[in-house]
């Protein structure tokens, strides 16, 4: 039985060519920032500070710090003149990306079936984007205007997946025992490791991502159309 529910973000609300997105956005990125660094430097300083989040153990930096810490040494510019500027781009250039993605069918109506179930719904995505991009990649998903109880950004969180410290950080922050909470997503490494500190798992087929890496087996699979038309059947008699 649950009373929390975590969606994954990218490939499981949100369909998309997860390779082709990436190469699209650091193109945008680079061309962006290129007047004050070279883009090859730029796309390597990213990938540097987001490498440093997803390692980072530590739990007294939120991953917005760890990624500042990282993508900043060495650099002859000040913090307080670039990070705006990541801001602006995520309003200004990061919208351009949305032609890239789909909705995927049953987002909307399990998100909804949650909240009229009682449980708690979070958007349980790799906290390596700030929040503003986050919010945009819910719009397309066709979640806007929909109650969530809480979005993992990198301003407020302090790990990665596939670290099962992060499912713990999301179980701490909406006061759920990992027992009662139900991850659902489509990357088998970074999802279902939340089977780890107790939760339950669904895994997402349509964009599924397997390395082979990991041998857990999820509670339930199938598209999100199947899980909210099942998701009463994981509630308990109190929260409904």
């Amino acid at each position: 039985m649950i009373d929390a529910l975590l969606l994954d973000l990218d490939g499981t609300l949100l369909g998309m060519d997860l390779e082709a997105f990436t190469t699209a956005y650091f193109a945008l990125l680079t061309k962006y920032f290129s007047e004050l660094i070279p883009p090859e430097e730029m796309y390597r300083r990213v990938w540097q500070g987001t490498k440093a989040m997803i390692s980072s153990d530590d739990g007294t930096m939120t991953n917005a710090e760890v990624f500042i810490a990282s993508f900043f040494t060495d650099l002859d510019l000040e913090v307080e003149e670039l990070m705006p500027l990541f801001d602006r781009f995520y309003r200004e250039q990061f919208p351009a990306l949305q032609e890239m993605t789909e909705p995927v069918p049953g987002a909307r109506e399990l998100v909804e079936t949650a909240k009229a179930l009682g449980l708690k719904v979070v958007v349980a995505t790799n906290p390596v984007f700030p929040l503003v991009a986050l919010e945009q990649r819910i719009n397309w998903a066709g979640l806007g205007g929909l109650s969530l109880d809480l979005i993992t950004s990198y301003e407020i969180m302090h790990f990665c997946k596939p670290n099962p410290r992060y499912y713990q950080e999301i179980a701490d922050r909406i006061s759920i025992s990992p027992q009662r909470c139900l991850m659902v997503g489509n990357d088998v490494e970074e999802d279902l490791v939340a089977q780890e500190i107790g939760m339950k798992t669904w895994l997402v087929e349509r964009y599924r991502i397997s390395r082979g890496q990991y041998q857990g087996k999820p509670d339930g699979e199938g598209d999100l159309l199947v899980l909210a038309k099942k998701l009463s059947q994981w509630v308990s008699p109190k929260t409904t």
